[in-house]
């Protein structure tokens, strides 16, 4: 038996494998395809979103938030930059979280001169 990795068994199994020929042809025009819908989805969304509509849609939502429409809420808080997804985190070599460690107002001016 060889290796799965060895040229013998790539060329056995080339026809399975899911980028080949006409696979890969068929995937990057669908690909493609997609890409065009949204872009002209987003066109057209530019063209007609006035200042005005858009500030009815945002008073929709906020009330739909207020309401307990949890996906409004969620909505209107990504569109802030809360998502706790997104949060970052800071933490020190071994993973632990960071000391600080306050030296006193007379050694602040040094390190800050550095």
């Amino acid at each position: 038996m060889y290796h799965p990795n060895s040229l013998k068994a790539l060329e056995e199994n080339r026809e399975k494998t899911q980028f080949c020929g006409e696979s890969a042809v068929r995937a990057a025009r669908k690909k493609h395809e997609k890409e065009a819908f949204f872009k002209s989805i987003n066109e057209d969304l530019r063209e007609r979103c006035t200042p005005e509509l858009i500030a009815a849609i945002n008073e929709r939502l906020i009330s739909l938030a207020l309401n307990g429409n949890i996906k409004a809420y969620e909505m209107i808080r990504n569109g802030l930059g809360e998502d706790p997804a997104k949060k970052l985190e800071v933490a020190g070599r071994d993973g632990k979280p960071l000391e600080f460690v306050w030296m006193g107002e007379d050694k602040v001016p040094e390190y800050l001169d550095e």
